[in-house]
């Protein structure tokens, strides 16, 4: 079984902040780790690699704003012949052969306006993957429901992108797993 984690880090510029994730990775023993709002330049990406971690791929955002990382485990025994950063800082697919099965991880991390243009564009692209198997994770910023998935839910999403969007997720077979297992349960 490969474990895969995916978190909002809200930026790892300070080195004792790396270091606590990367021994949080650890000890949850992630196989696969996709990380969202990074804030990491690419000088900076050295500070993520760990003996636990020893593979990793990165796509930086202007500045120090958005970017994204996939880390995978030393023990983690997947293959990465193809890495593809398809939007800088917000989108990042790797293309892994495991135990004779390809399938694609695409570590997403949507922007605060535009979500809609973002989303459909993005998840096409993922969705015309020839892959058999496609693992999405990251933060997409939206939620499908407002009430169980938003801490602060002054961000009203009744409207036709929320639906259009729920009906978009139905018709492409998505599965949000923690909703899935956690069907009521306000974690965030």
């Amino acid at each position: 079984m490969t474990t895969v984690l995916s978190l909002n880090v809200r930026g790892l510029n300070a080195a004792v902040k790396c270091q606590a994730l990367l021994i949080q990775l650890r000890d949850a023993q992630a196989d696969l780790c996709l990380l969202q709002e990074t804030h990491l330049v690419r000088a900076d990406w050295k500070g993520l690699r760990s003996r636990w971690f020893d593979r990793q791929s990165h796509t930086s955002g202007p500045g120090r704003g958005a970017g994204v990382a996939t880390l995978l485990a030393t023990s983690f025994l997947g293959r990465v012949p193809v890495l593809q950063a398809e939007i800088p800082g917000r989108l990042l697919f790797l293309h892994i052969d495991l135990r004779g099965h390809r399938l694609t991880i695409a570590n997403i991390y949507g922007p605060n306006e535009q979500q809609e243009s973002f989303l459909r564009d993005t998840l096409g692209r993922i969705m015309a993957t020839p892959d058999e198997d496609i693992v999405l994770g990251g933060d997409f910023i939206i939620v499908p429901d407002t009430l169980l998935d938003r801490s602060d839910q002054r961000y009203d999403q009744t409207g036709a992108f929320s639906r259009d969007f729920r009906d978009w997720v139905n018709e492409a077979r998505l599965t949000d797993i923690w909703r899935r297992q956690y069907t009521t349960e306000r974690a965030y």
